[in-house]
């Protein structure tokens, strides 16, 4: 299992293509904005990659569990 695994099909359902996937999880985290600045959003094959500046300490922990509580 990877360091932050998750299941896939719990969370909320944002994308109903991979092709759409970055832009509805970047889209997602911005807008609870958890202190992250210059988002990155990658989407490959089930995985998300996150790339930003956190302004927060916690902001990091967010995104992730953020981005992991998406269906898919």
């Amino acid at each position: 299992m990877d360091l932050f695994g998750f299941v896939k099909d719990v969370g909320s359902r944002l994308f109903r293509t991979d092709s759409e996937a970055a832009d509805r999880i970047k889209e997602h985290i911005l807008a609870n904005n958890p202190g992250v600045e210059d988002l990155e959003v990658t989407f490959d094959r089930g995985v998300v990659g996150l790339k930003g500046r956190c302004t927060r300490p916690d902001a990091w922990q967010k995104c992730v569990l953020m981005a992991g509580n998406v269906e898919g």
